[in-house]
Formats: structure tokens, C-alpha cells, sequence
């Protein structure tokens, strides 16, 4: 069971890594006129808090289904959510708080604002204030239907106005990675062997998120990178040290003991 997913989340990774590669620049989806530019917003909203709460309650939903084994599958099953939920928002916090810090790197969607003139003062003294002062700066100086903008997709350009923390890493590439491994983990521990293929959909969930952040212009290639390598590694850590197996083989091991 560790094998496949470390075959799948890695592979998975690196297919993420291949493709970065390959994307020329011209091809980020966030101009008024592509086509692809409300897929990839939808994807990486996808990606968003709230969105990801809904995943962690299906995932509970889907893993309590699954977990027919034990008769006290509510706390086994809540249990497993439960710290794959600790870990996802652990992670945010560090990564929000500490790593972005820590790093300062502009955002694409910053550096546009400053070529069209938003941002006069320069993005390293933009990046010395703190995440409250940017977004209030943004939200007063920046109108999302001035003209200098109007060539942009203008969902896009409100998700350049909300996300205001520094650039590397990505979180949402370091979250979406992060769960979709440890989804897939509990579909290829749980789903019989017909069904195990569905394991494959959360890894591409985190592809997918993770190449919307270069599309949607908030991230550049090596955050993205970074922080889904950040968030598979956290993953294979749960799976390497038998996270989740102990806490379901806890209580399975209680009812036959009874």
C-alpha cells in the first residue's frame, strides 16, 4: 500500500515538475480573451479555505463509508480526518506566516500591478509592510475595472487583490498535495481492488490546483514546485510513519479483543 502511493504521489509530482517545464510564459490564462480562464479560476478557487473544509468533510463522509470493518468507525473515521485537517491547516499557518515571510518574493499578479502603475513606491518596500497594510493598499489604489485592467480576466485580477502574502511557497500547491496524497492513500487503503482507480482522483485534483496557481498569474513555477513538494513530503511522512493504519487498526483490534 506505501509503494503505490509513493509511485503515485511521486510520479504525480513529478509529471507537475515535467509540465512547469514546458509551459512557456505566453501561456498564462488570465487574459480577458482565453478561453481557458474560467477553468483554471474555478480550479484554484478549488483550492480556497472553504472549498478545502468541504473536501475535509467529504473526505470524513468518504472515509467513514469505507471504514465498514470497525463498529466505532465515527471516532476511527474522525480520528483520520481529524489529522489530516491538523496537518493541512498546521501547514498553512507556517507557510503564511513564517515561509512567506521569510522569503519576500513578489507575486506575477504584484509585478503587474506595479508595471501598470498601482504599486509607485516598488515591490521590495511593498513587501517590508505586513499582509494587512498590502491588502488595504490594494483594495484602495487598485479598481478592478480601471482600464489598465481591462484586458485581464477580471475574476483573476480580484484574486490578485485578496492574496497578498509573498509568493513562495505556494500554499495552495503545498495544501492540494498534501490532502489529494493522503485522500488517495485512504481510497487505495479502503476501496476494493475494482474500484481503487477512483484513488487517482485526488492527485489529479492537486495537479490540476497546483498549475492554476501559474495560470490564475499568483505564483511563479519554483513556488509552485516548492510547495507541492513541501506538501507531498508531509504526506509520505503520515504514510511512512502509519498515521492513519494505527489509528484504524486501534480500534479494529479493541471489537475482536472484546
Amino acid at each position: 500500500m506505501h509503494k503505490k502511493i509513493y509511485i503515485f504521489g511521486g510520479g504525480t509530482y513529478l509529471l507537475l515538475c515535467v509540465i512547469l517545464l514546458l509551459i512557456d510564459p505566453s501561456m498564462k490564462a488570465y487574459n480577458s480573451t482565453d478561453l481557458t480562464a474560467p477553468f483554471w479560476y474555478y480550479i484554484t478557487i478549488s483550492g480556497n479555505f472553504i472549498p478545502e473544509v468541504v473536501t475535509i468533510v467529504i473526505l470524513f463522509i468518504a472515509v467513514f463509508l469505507m471504514n465498514r470493518n470497525s463498529r466505532k468507525r465515527y471516532l476511527s473515521s474522525a480520528l483520520i480526518v481529524m489529522l489530516i485537517a491538523v496537518t493541512a491547516v498546521s501547514t498553512a499557518l507556517v507557510s503564511n506566516f513564517f515561509l512567506k515571510d521569510l522569503f519576500h518574493t513578489p507575486r506575477p499578479s504584484h509585478k503587474i500591478f506595479l508595471e501598470d502603475g498601482f504599486i509607485p513606491s516598488g515591490l521590495d518596500s511593498f513587501y517590508l509592510k505586513n499582509n494587512t497594510f498590502r491588502r488595504n493598499y490594494l483594495t484602495e489604489h487598485v479598481d478592478p475595472k480601471d482600464a489598465k485592467l481591462s484586458g485581464y480576466y477580471s475574476p483573476d485580477v480580484n484574486v490578485w487583490l485578496k492574496e497578498v502574502g509573498g509568493s513562495f511557497p505556494s500554499g495552495h500547491s503545498l495544501n492540494s498535495f498534501l490532502i489529494g496524497i493522503l485522500f488517495s492513500y485512504l481510497l487505495f487503503y479502503f476501496l476494493k481492488s475494482r474500484l481503487k482507480y477512483l484513488a487517482l482522483i485526488p492527485l489529479l485534483w492537486a495537479l490540476l490546483v497546483s498549475l492554476s496557481r501559474y495560470f490564475v498569474g499568483v505564483h511563479e513555477k519554483i513556488d509552485i514546485a516548492g510547495g507541492a513538494f513541501i506538501g507531498m513530503a508531509l504526506a509520505f511522512l503520515i504514510v511512512k510513519f502509519n498515521l492513519i493504519d494505527r489509528i484504524n487498526d486501534r480500534f479494529i483490534l479493541k471489537e475482536l479483543n472484546k
